[in-house]
């Protein structure tokens, strides 16, 4: 979630109304993970998880990474480790400071992630 609003693909998955196919879809990974010797070395989420967490906004909160809830030392952590940032110019942020960049940063990579789900046209 960001800025209090689900994002991405779980929110599609809310509109299925085949249990069947979720759990297809659940085995199809299993069996993926299997063939790559990825069995059990990993947490992985159920579709059907995915499903009934999507039902009910509290639910969610705690299934799906809550970017809202993002602290400062994780916001840090992540400017340094993933977005490629010096350590030495994270340091000198403000907490708010770190917070308002993360935050501006994951708005941007999912607004270029929902572009990538438009139809073409």
């Amino acid at each position: 979630m960001i800025d209090g609003q689900a994002r991405g693909w779980i929110r599609y998955y809310n509109r299925m109304n085949s249990m069947t196919m979720l759990g297809h879809l659940d085995s199809l990974v299993d069996n993926l993970l299997r063939r790559y010797g990825l069995l059990g070395s990993t947490d992985v989420k159920r579709f059907r998880s995915a499903y009934w967490a999507s039902r009910d906004n509290e639910r969610f909160r705690r299934y799906a990474l809550d970017l809202d809830r993002v602290s400062p030392v994780e916001a840090r952590s992540h400017l340094v480790e993933h977005e490629g940032w010096q350590a030495t110019a994270v340091d000198v942020l403000t907490d708010s400071q770190a917070q308002a960049t993360f935050r501006r940063l994951v708005r941007r990579h999912v607004i270029e992630m929902e572009r990538d789900l438009e139809p073409a046209s």
